[in-house]
């Protein structure tokens, strides 16, 4: 961008241009065969003053204008750099919003969720109060050496600690028996 001195240096010395050459046709005579008289030629001088004087006049109103210009420039660049920034904000907002949304919506699905299975109670469910995760409406229990079966599974129904298969035993070796 051209700043405001530079401009209306610009523009002052474009007028003078413009003011030569207009001078300089005012002073010249209409037609070769006519005579210059002392009247008309100062008459044309005159005129060629008084055009040069309002050329100057207009480029310094120009001069004005391209400062006041370049003062609105700067004010609307520095409010689209805030409005810029506020955008950006906006959309980070929305964002979120939507990501919110989306796990929302997940949630909404999972805890309407009910599934024939072939589990006991013949359903799976992802219910709210359970965090929307699995619910299974059914325990494990384990055989024991002593005939005993206790529950092993659910923690929150367990009776006893799951015994691991016998270490020393091979995975073929228990097959074979």
């Amino acid at each position: 961008m051209i700043r405001p001195s530079r401009l209306r240096a610009r523009v002052a010395a474009f007028a003078a241009i413009l003011a030569v050459p207009v001078a300089l046709w005012a002073a010249l005579p209409t037609s070769p065969s006519a005579a210059p008289d002392a009247g008309g030629l100062q008459g044309q001088i005159d005129r060629a003053r008084s055009r040069e004087h309002s050329l100057s006049t207009d480029a310094a109103a120009l001069g004005a204008l391209a400062d006041q210009l370049a003062g609105d420039v700067a004010v609307l660049e520095k409010r689209q750099a805030e409005v810029q920034a506020e955008l950006a904000a906006k959309r980070a907002e929305l964002a979120r919003t939507q990501d919110d949304l989306a796990r929302e919506r997940v949630r909404d699905s999972l805890a309407n969720l009910k599934i024939e299975s072939i589990l006991p109670g013949g359903y799976l469910s992802f219910p709210e109060e359970y965090g929307y995760q699995a619910h299974y409406l059914f325990v494990v229990q384990q055989n024991m050496p002593d005939g005993s079966s206790p529950i092993i599974y659910p923690k929150i129904a367990q009776v006893q600690e799951g015994v691991a298969a016998n270490p020393r035993c091979s995975a073929t070796a228990a097959r074979q028996h």
